[in-house]
């Protein structure tokens, strides 16, 4: 759980949130970059929250105490969030419950995509990586008791609060060398526009490293075993994780393999993965 706390540099467009620990958010994450940026995105706007990394964590999470917002991911393993959103509506019908509100999460807001998304019962969409100013939007709609402050347009573009990044982000920057793959952050002025604080951008890439070494390691697996599902699954969480910290070029490659899986099959394939493979390690 993320508690509120100070905050290092964030932008702020639009004011925060007001804190109010009375109100409970759950989010529903597999992806461990993701989960980290969320909980430092929380931080930013000063609310508590709970992490869990599948759907059905999320019922269990939903049948120990009441949640005020539920923020999820569409493809997560064991249930994924169609289905979840699907049980908690059929369950709320049952029992003449208020229906929570269910945000989804996903790299590709298309939309086919949100409309399959509202099928199921969620009530908005939130494109990956989620910003500052989107999420902010959309606890202010969402969330009871928890109205945004109207900001004088005026002011809008330099507002700016001081905050301190939390313990788990804290940490040195990473050298100069990598910046070139972050094709989609150019420098590190950037990074902290974008994400409040290049210690907390820095924490991301890390966690973003160590996520990669064990999605390469299953992915490497995958097409021995020759499993094409796996082998797009395991694609589809390194370009999530890619996109996240900027690597734009890398990702976009990564959802390009994971088109030419569908449309073409794995054996034609075997050779581009692996070559993806070895220069991402």
């Amino acid at each position: 759980r993320t508690e509120p706390g100070t905050r290092d540099a964030l932008p702020g467009p639009v004011a925060a949130v007001a804190p109010a620990t009375d109100l409970h958010v759950l989010v529903a994450e597999d992806q461990g970059t993701n989960q980290m940026l969320m909980a430092w995105r929380m931080e930013q706007v000063g609310l508590p929250c709970r992490i869990v990394s599948n759907g059905r964590e999320a019922l269990d999470a939903l049948s120990q105490q009441r949640y005020d917002l539920l923020i999820t991911d569409c493809r997560m393993p064991v249930i994924d969030g169609y289905a979840l959103a699907a049980v908690i509506r059929e369950g709320e019908r049952e029992a003449g419950a208020r229906p929570m509100p269910i945000l989804a999460m996903t790299a590709s807001a298309m939309p086919e995509q949100v409309r399959r998304c509202l099928d199921v019962g969620m009530d908005a969409v939130l494109a990956k990586p989620v910003s500052f100013e989107q999420l902010h939007e959309a606890l202010a709609h969402w969330l009871p008791r928890a109205p945004a402050t109207a900001v004088a347009p005026a002011l809008q573009a330099e507002r700016v609060r001081t905050r301190t990044a939390p313990p788990a982000l804290a940490c040195e920057p990473f050298p100069d060398a990598v910046w070139h793959l972050l094709d989609g952050i150019q420098g590190p002025a950037v990074a902290t526009a974008q994400f409040g604080s290049l210690a907390a951008f820095a924490g991301l890439v890390r966690q973003m490293v160590r996520d990669s070494q064990r999605q390469l390691q299953l992915l490497d697996a995958a097409v021995t075993q020759q499993d094409a599902h796996g082998v797009e699954t395991h694609l589809h969480a390194l370009a999530g994780g890619l996109g996240i910290i900027g690597a734009a070029d890398l990702a976009d490659r990564a959802r390009g393999l994971m088109i030419d899986l569908e449309f073409q099959g794995l054996p034609a394939q075997v050779g581009q993965v692996r070559a993806m493979s070895e220069e991402l390690r």
